[in-house]
């Protein structure tokens, strides 16, 4: 039913062998997302596309999570959909001295905000749900014990950094970028050699030059 209705709504003018092929497509990736979700733990669906918004300084950005999903004992798994081949490589962007890619990391920042009675959200893992046709899968960040197929426990990544302590940093980080902004402070900072990627002036760095140097 999913299926049929989302082609009513985006194959009109598509030829009819066309559309037959993706609606197979898409029931294929949805049957396989579904035995993916029936092998995870016990949880239930909080919302999906759920609107947010998240402040600091002078900055606001207004979000809309995927899916939220809760635990059994009240913990939040952030899920966000993917349709290409390839995830984010959060090992990488996210543990680095300045992580970027901060999109998961943003929405659980906004929701471990402390509620009316001064408790904050419980975030047991970030997650990436791949909707692709070659393969679809799971693949994320979560805190030592998480039981969900796919996700990388903090502790293999990072042994002795808690799990907690990371989500702090990511907070910092998302808040001291804000303050940047706010302030009109742009400096030329860099911490991976991907990160100059689209630098205007990148013939005029003289990198090879100090790599040989090195």
């Amino acid at each position: 039913q999913a299926v049929a209705m989302a082609a009513d709504q985006t194959l009109n003018g598509v030829s009819p062998a066309l559309a037959a092929m993706e609606k197979e497509r898409g029931h294929a990736v949805m049957m396989t997302l579904l035995d993916l979700e029936r092998e995870r733990p016990s949880f239930h669906v909080m919302g999906v596309e759920q609107a947010t918004a998240w402040q600091h300084a002078s900055v606001k950005v207004t979000l809309r999570v995927d899916r939220i999903d809760e635990t059994d004992h009240g913990a939040k798994v952030v899920m966000d959909y993917k349709s290409g081949q390839r995830t984010p490589d959060f090992q990488k962007d996210w543990l680095r001295p300045q992580p970027i890619n901060l999109q998961l990391p943003l929405y659980a920042t906004v929701l471990r905000q402390a509620d009316a009675a001064g408790q904050r959200g419980q975030i047991e893992a970030l997650l990436f749900a791949k909707l692709n046709a070659k393969k679809t899968e799971f693949n994320g960040l979560g805190e030592d014990g998480s039981d969900i197929a796919g996700i990388t426990s903090l502790a293999k990544l990072a042994p002795g950094q808690s799990w907690e302590a990371l989500l702090d940093g990511w907070e910092r980080s998302l808040e001291q970028l804000a303050r940047d902004i706010s302030d009109g402070i742009a400096d030329n900072r860099s911490w991976a050699v991907n990160d100059l990627m689209y630098c205007d002036v990148l013939p005029f760095l003289r990198l090879a030059q100090e790599s040989e140097d090195d």
